[in-house]
């Protein structure tokens, strides 16, 4: 049965596994609903921790995580509403507390529009991985040893998680990553390089990757949107 509301519960593991599979190269840390995961990199996106349910112990939880990353710069990230008083702990703890990018919903998978014309579609292997990280890298706009984070050891095999690439001319122009959890599929690191960009394959690769979840069970869909993206998830529902 299709939830007709959001399951936020679903929301929240999915974003704990982008964690697991992508920021975990260097060390994971899983306690109590805590998972924090770093990537090694002196960058404090690319070290995360979030937290699945709310905290009994919320001073304990955040010692817990700072103890952790040590001296790398990090990322918490807290959906609104979850946990406040984690969130006013954070505070006091001396936190840099900013609005994330808001959390977005296709409530329901339904028809998946084709991609544009003269657009392939298909599905990352190890022999992609090269160029995978190239127009990964371009797209976000990111050093090619940051980018490779979002292609991470295993994908192409993982029995719940990959990537998709969109190809004009043979060259890979778009790619997105797909992470199932439970009966939604969510959607990471959506890029397109800039001298193909308004052309509709944001949109393209972000339905290619609903497809795929909901190839393998899914019932709908989340994502966070970025500013440059907001636009385009809006306009697909």
């Amino acid at each position: 049965m299709v939830p007709s509301v959001p399951d936020f519960r679903t929301c929240d593991e999915s974003v704990a596994e982008t964690i697991r599979l992508n920021l975990s190269t260097a060390g994971l840390r899983e306690h109590d609903g805590v998972v924090a995961g770093a990537s090694g990199h002196n960058d404090g996106f690319f070290n995360a921790a979030t937290i699945t349910v709310a905290q009994a112990d919320p001073r304990g939880a955040l010692d817990g995580i700072r103890e952790f990353f040590g001296d790398l710069p990090f990322t918490f990230w807290l959906r609104e509403g979850l946990d406040p008083t984690l969130a006013d702990a954070a505070l006091l703890a001396g936190l840099s507390v900013t609005d994330g990018p808001p959390l977005m919903v296709l409530e329901s998978i339904e028809e998946i529009p084709p991609a544009p014309e003269g657009v392939a579609i298909d599905s990352f292997v190890e022999a992609d991985r090269r160029e995978a990280v190239t127009a990964s890298a371009l797209g976000n706009g990111m050093a090619p040893h940051l980018a490779e984070t979002f292609v991470p050891p295993g994908i192409a095999e993982h029995p719940t998680a990959g990537l998709v690439l969109g190809r004009i001319d043979g060259e890979i122009v778009t790619t997105a990553q797909w992470i199932l959890t439970d009966d939604a599929v969510g959607i990471y690191a959506v890029s397109t390089i800039p001298e193909h960009r308004g052309k509709g394959l944001g949109a393209a690769i972000t339905w290619a990757a609903v497809a795929e979840g909901k190839r393998r069970g899914a019932h709908w869909s989340l994502l966070q949107a970025s500013a440059m993206g907001l636009g385009v998830y809006e306009r697909m529902g």
